[in-house]
């Protein structure tokens, strides 16, 4: 957890700088989650090829969010 937010995959720098990894089956990130600064990058999955795609890393076919760059 951090600030208050659980992510589904949170990885943390040498240098400390947070990133959250979002899975977004059912719902996306809250505006308040997107609104804590924190670098976000979210994975939107809708069927089995999306889920394929994700399994086999073809990270460029997919269809990602990146919020607070």
């Amino acid at each position: 957890m951090h600030r208050g937010f659980l992510a589904d995959v949170m990885v943390e720098n040498r240098n400390g700088k947070i990133t959250f990894f979002e899975i977004a089956v059912s719902h996306k990130c809250s505006e308040e989650k997107i609104a804590s600064g924190v670098e976000i990058f979210e994975i939107k999955i809708e069927n089995m090829k999306s889920l394929e795609l994700l399994k086999s890393m073809k990270f460029n076919e997919l269809d990602i969010e990146h919020y607070n760059k």
